[in-house]
């Protein structure tokens, strides 16, 4: 019959006897909790040329001007909202400041971060921007007597007779 210590599975490891659980100070083979895991290398690429490896070329300069578009064009395209001619100024700013960045950025083997995010949200704010501003252009004259007739409309029978004509006017205007 074997020891007691043997048999029991919550008895503390011992060091040196075959079969035994190895002690929590023993090397183990995989690191511990907290220790840096083995690293493999991509499918592809050479030992060596990932961490610890030569390091790498240093990227060329990076353009401020990506982050000055990209600020101009989240402005513009807040602005397209509430007020559009804004809108399209600050949007058409926002597209002109992140091509010149990109244009730079190329020139000196660089990089500019946020011209592409600028490009797209500029893109979007003028295009929106410059819908409302087609709606408002073929829409002005049914407008500006909607306006009219509300300035003078004192009672809820009277400004819904001016609702009634804006849409009867608004509709003749589509056909």
């Amino acid at each position: 019959m074997s020891s007691p210590e043997e048999q029991d599975p919550y008895a503390p490891p011992r060091d040196g006897v075959p079969g035994a659980r190895p002690s929590p100070d023993a090397p183990a083979e995989q690191p511990r909790y907290g220790a840096a895991p083995h690293y493999v290398e991509p499918y592809g690429q050479s030992p060596g040329a990932g961490p610890g490896g030569p390091p790498a070329s240093a990227p060329g300069p990076i353009d401020p001007g990506g982050r000055r578009a990209l600020l101009f064009a989240v402005f513009g395209a807040v602005m397209s909202v509430v007020f559009f001619p804004i809108g399209i100024v600050l949007d058409v700013a926002a597209l002109m400041l992140a091509f010149r960045a990109r244009r730079r950025a190329a020139r000196s083997g660089g990089t500019a971060p946020l011209s592409a995010p600028a490009v797209v949200i500029g893109g979007v704010g003028l295009a929106f921007a410059s819908g409302l501003l087609a709606f408002t252009a073929f829409f002005f004259d049914e407008f500006r007597a909607y306006q009219s007739c509300m300035s003078g409309a004192n009672t809820e029978v009277a400004r819904q007779e001016c609702n009634d004509e804006f849409r009867i006017d608004v509709e003749n205007r589509l056909g």
